[in-house]
């Protein structure tokens, strides 16, 4: 849908009367629940794309840039120049690093960060199969989807322990903190003081705070729709940039 008038009239004036839904949705949503990309209910889509909007402004992503920044260059850098690279692979894994810091914050787990790592490739080919296959087959005890069932349950018990390290952890104002980094004076991006954590963090402090559940099924639908794209984006750039340097 290219037309600016009926991209409007389906997303903000007639939106009550175009849920979400469809065989492609209906299957997503066995797996990933009721994430943003999949909610039917617009007033449960609303509320939390308010919740995480700010959570995406410039002045936020800007408080994580470096740790994002580290993050890559940390990878890069473990990298052999002789060695052969698969890009879009590498372009995936790099993406998936750099959103776990602005999603977890700096203090995940390595444990936790290599499994997501590992297991968000399988998920996403698995998801794909699902979206495709008459949904009768996708209901058979087959080896392929049991084996895309049991990765979403492994994936939202990472998320569990990622929920039980977050909320572990002894919560203290900024100001008390030596170690918090303070913006610079004047810096046009800066972020207020209560916008400078995860998004994670901040899912989990609201007033009106998700359900473990609803936690699961948010962090699942941004990990999916956060990687991928980026990730091809990504090796597509450099194969035009090597094709023409």
């Amino acid at each position: 849908m290219t037309d600016p008038a009926l991209t409007r009239r389906v997303l903000v004036t007639d939106a009550v009367h175009f849920a979400k839904g469809g065989k492609i949705i209906d299957a997503l949503r066995v797996f990933f629940g009721d994430g943003l990309a999949t909610v039917a209910d617009g007033d449960t889509h609303l509320r939390n794309r308010r919740l995480m909007q700010p959570m995406f402004n410039k002045a936020h992503i800007a408080t994580r840039g470096t740790a994002m920044i580290e993050q890559v260059r940390a990878m890069i850098s473990a990298w052999d120049e002789a060695e052969p690279r698969d890009v879009y692979a590498d372009m995936n894994d790099i993406t998936l690093a750099a959103f776990l810091v602005a999603l977890f914050d700096t203090d995940l787990p390595a444990h936790l960060q290599g499994e997501f790592t590992a297991l968000m490739p399988a998920i996403m080919k698995g998801t794909i199969r699902q979206t495709v296959l008459p949904p009768w087959v996708t209901r058979l005890p087959l080896p392929a989807n049991r084996a895309h069932a049991e990765r979403v349950a492994r994936l939202r018990a990472l998320i569990d322990q990622a929920i039980d390290h977050h909320t572990s952890r002894a919560p203290y104002p900024p100001s008390e903190s030596a170690d918090t980094p303070t913006e610079p004076v004047g810096c046009p991006h800066a972020a207020p003081a209560q916008e400078r954590e995860g998004l994670f963090t901040t899912l989990l402090t609201a007033e009106d705070p998700l359900t473990r559940q609803q936690l699961q099924d948010e962090v699942i639908t941004l990990l999916t729709g956060a990687i991928e794209t980026t990730g091809t984006t990504l090796a597509w750039t450099l194969y035009e940039i090597a094709g023409n340097p």
